[in-house]
């Protein structure tokens, strides 16, 4: 018996030391990450299961109510700590906490059976029981709730939990049929060791299972995380585009605006120098446009710039850039496109703006001016010579088209 109970302190230490192991871990991947509230309960599990496992060593060295009683129902009490850790690492809902009611039934079994009525048999059935039910939980709980990403790490989970509460069963219940029989006590003795061999074994898988389980969280995390960046990279791309439209573009004809014509024509000009090619411009400004505005309103008015712009648009081909210049005046350049050809153009809009039936207004008509890039001309000069043939179509009689004479 001597070498028995050795046996079981020594046990005891090496379960008290994997223990400390765990602890030490956790604690350290807890400071890497305080966000996860389970490892709280992980770390004082293990703490918790280390100095019960050192009471429960200490036997012969301690009265045996804090050896027995409360070393064993530490033990207990550390599995619930780590029954609930498992829960919040798996994200589990709360429940009932019947594993402390666990917890606090084997306490009183351990007194009753230690100090009021002695059985050894007895306390450590109720202590097996103890055990069985918490490890039957953890299994429930991984089976239950597992099935992600770590679905192999959280069967074998399981079903460790499942061996050590069959070996609690047996622990227990030879404990309670045998223990006076000395025809069974090699086997007793083997049973009632072999718990804390496997609180060895289990604490050293915590400590597997808490690893990889969260090295996979975090890879999970970094993934979404670099999924979040690439969204908002994206997004933030897609709003600076957004936001390009929008700077040069009219917010009323949704035609390009001022800004941009700008742009294009100092491209365009650029270009007709360099290549010796084509370029117009025409100029277009909405006849009495004030009549419109002062007795319909200014609503009105904006529902015939719209209409206006929007006869402009399917006017021009594609190459071409139309915009509004300003108030009711709009200008078209088309690269490629000789004075005659953009003449022909400009009547083309004008005779489509003359049919145009409009609400409330009923017709509109336009006068525009045509000119044609001339070498050495600047944007601004190119720009004049149709505003001054826009303002001949003016003055002789609107609702016409004029072109630059060149020189």
């Amino acid at each position: 018996m001597t070498s028995f109970i050795l046996d079981l302190r020594t046990l005891a230490l090496m379960a008290m030391i994997s223990a400390l192991g765990l602890f030490f871990g956790t604690v350290f991947i807890w400071r890497l990450d305080k966000t996860e509230r389970s490892l709280r309960y992980w770390a004082a599990g293990a703490g918790t299961m280390a100095f019960g496992m050192l009471l429960v060593a200490m036997r012969g060295l301690l009265p045996d109510v804090v050896t027995v009683v409360i070393g064993n129902t530490l033990v207990v009490a550390s599995f619930s700590l780590l029954y609930l850790g498992a829960r919040g690492l798996l994200g589990a809902p709360r429940v009932w906490p019947w594993n402390w009611l666990v917890v606090l039934l084997v306490g009183i079994a351990m007194v009753y059976y230690s100090e009021i009525q002695p059985n050894v048999g007895l306390r450590l059935g109720s202590l097996a029981l103890g055990y069985v039910a918490l490890l039957l939980g953890c299994a429930w709980l991984f089976w239950r709730h597992g099935g992600g990403r770590m679905v192999i790490v959280e069967r074998t989970s399981s079903a460790l939990f499942l061996v050590g509460a069959g070996l609690f069963v047996a622990s227990g219940a030879a404990a309670v049929g045998a223990l006076s029989s000395s025809r069974t006590a090699v086997f007793l003795e083997w049973v009632l060791v072999m718990p804390y061999m496997y609180a060895t074994v289990f604490n050293l898988w915590l400590g597997i299972l808490l690893t990889l389980t969260l090295s996979d969280r975090v890879q999970h995390q970094l993934a979404l995380a670099r999924d979040r960046a690439e969204s908002a990279r994206q997004q933030l791309a897609q709003a600076n585009r957004e936001l390009e439209v929008l700077s040069v573009t009219d917010k009323l004809t949704a035609l390009f605006n001022r800004v941009k014509l700008d742009r294009v024509l100092t491209a365009e000009l650029a270009r007709a120098h360099r290549y010796g090619s084509a370029l117009s411009v025409v100029m277009l400004d909405i006849d009495h446009f004030k009549v419109v505005n002062d007795p319909f309103g200014h609503n009105i008015g904006d529902d015939v710039l719209v209409d206006i712009a929007d006869t402009l648009r399917v006017s021009v081909r594609n190459s071409d850039t139309v915009g509004r210049w300003g108030g009711e005046e709009f200008l078209v350049i088309l690269p490629s496109t000789d004075l005659d050809q953009a003449g022909a153009v400009a009547e083309k809009v004008r005779g489509r703006v003359a049919d145009l039936k409009l609400p409330t207004v009923g017709q509109v008509t336009v006068s525009l001016g045509v000119a044609e890039y001339q070498a050495g001309d600047t944007e601004q000069q190119l720009v004049a010579r149709a505003d001054i043939a826009l303002y001949a179509a003016k003055e002789g009689g609107r609702n016409r088209v004029c072109q630059d004479v060149r020189a």
